[in-house]
């Protein structure tokens, strides 16, 4: 078999249940969480021995493909609990939004929203920026950017220290607080207040206190009762960033690091840096699309 044919292969054991390969383990009625990579991070605090429900493992809706859309039809058809974060119409070229998604449910099935949590306020200096030559062209080392060493590249001067830390850390809080009213989700950015170093592992990989204190929200929602104790296991655990001294010092919190864990393995800030800021020098368009995109919170940060 070749190489494709054995990931294809592997895709379809691990989502077994979405393509049929594998049955159910018990008759009770599919729970489904759609969105991001934290959609099955929330699936696994959710998928309790007690619940009325079984939850069915399910790509994430970025590595959804068309072929899958027939049996994501079929098991929405018969899911009688989703869990939901937002999505625009029409994704990717695809009809996956929120709205286009819950409207394959049958109408008993009961729904939660849920914002997608992102969050800056311990790591001021990480960002996502989308290379506007290629989207999954992503820097080395970490999928993410440093808007220090972005402003480094971008100017060819000396690398400064961020300014503001802890106005930074309201404004991000407030703007995932906005995203839950406009979605009318379930709320999580209350706890954000105090921030904590835990509370994420990158801006977009939320920690367990974080996530179990959510799934607990969603678990009242869907009308059960008790509570999810928070697993051993530390989920969404691929990438850990440092949380620097100068921002612990200013949110009142504990550092970490000051390595990065990148799959288990310690990776010094500085190695993550002489990548990046050379990978910029061959990368240009990228650079103006991260000014584009954050010039405002890095004007606001005095790095440009």
């Amino acid at each position: 078999m070749s190489a494709a044919g054995d990931a294809d292969a592997g895709r379809r054991a691990h989502y077994g249940e979405l393509y049929g390969v594998a049955g159910p383990e018990d008759e009770r009625p599919p729970l489904v969480v759609l969105g991001n990579c934290q959609a099955e991070a929330l699936r696994i605090l959710l998928d309790a021995d007690d619940a009325p429900y079984r939850g069915v493992r399910l790509p994430a809706v970025h590595e959804l493909e068309a072929d899958d859309l027939p049996f994501l039809r079929d098991l929405l058809g018969r899911s009688a609990y989703a869990v939901m974060q937002p999505v625009a119409k029409d994704y990717r070229g695809l009809p996956i939004g929120t709205e286009q998604l819950q409207a394959l449910l049958p109408a008993h099935a009961r729904v939660v929203r849920i914002p997608v949590l992102f969050y800056s306020g311990t790591l001021p200096w990480q960002a996502l920026v989308r290379d506007p030559r290629d989207g999954a062209n992503d820097p080395p080392v970490v999928p993410y950017h440093d808007l220090r060493t972005l402003a480094q590249a971008a100017t060819g001067g000396t690398r400064r220290e961020i300014a503001g830390i802890a106005e930074h850390a309201q404004t991000s809080a407030a703007e995932l607080r906005a995203r839950e009213e406009a979605h009318r989700t379930v709320r999580a950015s209350d706890l954000l207040d105090p921030p904590s170093t835990g509370i994420f592992h990158t801006i977009n990989h939320p920690g367990n206190g974080m996530l179990t204190a959510l799934a607990n929200r969603i678990r009242t929602e869907l009308g059960l009762d008790g509570d999810i104790a928070a697993p051993d296991d530390i989920l969404l655990s691929s990438i850990i960033s440092p949380v620097e001294p100068s921002v612990a010092e200013a949110l009142g919190i504990e550092p970490r690091g000051p390595h990065w864990v990148v799959n288990g393995r310690q990776v010094a800030a500085q190695e993550v840096v002489e990548a990046q800021l050379a990978w910029y020098g061959d990368n240009h368009p990228v650079v103006e699309a991260g000014i584009a995109r954050h010039g405002d919170r890095m004007r606001r940060m005095g790095l440009v």
